[in-house]
């Protein structure tokens, strides 16, 4: 995206295949080619989005540093524990953290609804 490092796209990359994980019965965002779909976002998206967008990288990539059970960034978590404080930011009292939390869902949703192969798969579009 526009004016991103490389290293937050990889962050934001990471955070999103965790939303929707790659599983036995069905494809996740894991296989999925977003390189079409971020100049598509970064030209469309409103402002505000954009900022939760970023906003959610940076605090879900790190915040996990600081919560006990954690103590590492979310990019060396294991699978298991990066489904657990998703889930824990999705559910928790702290308003601005469910709705970061509900901005990385719905760009997930998003970037694997844009991909017909993935919409095909889920029984979407013929």
């Amino acid at each position: 995206m526009n004016g991103w490092l490389a290293i937050e796209l990889r962050w934001l990359r990471q955070l999103l295949d965790a939303t929707i994980p790659d599983l036995p019965e069905r494809a996740g965002l894991g296989s999925v080619d977003l390189t079409t779909f971020w100049p598509e976002l970064a030209a469309t998206a409103p402002p505000l989005l954009r900022f939760g967008l970023r906003a959610s990288t940076w605090i879900f990539t790190w915040l996990p540093l600081l919560m006990s059970g954690y103590f590492r960034p979310f990019f060396a978590l294991s699978p298991d524990r990066r489904d657990a404080f998703l889930t824990q930011m999705g559910r928790t009292n702290v308003f601005v953290l469910r709705q970061l939390a509900a901005t990385l869902k719905i760009i997930a949703s998003f970037a694997l609804f844009r991909d017909p192969a993935s919409r095909r798969a889920l029984g979407v579009v013929p």
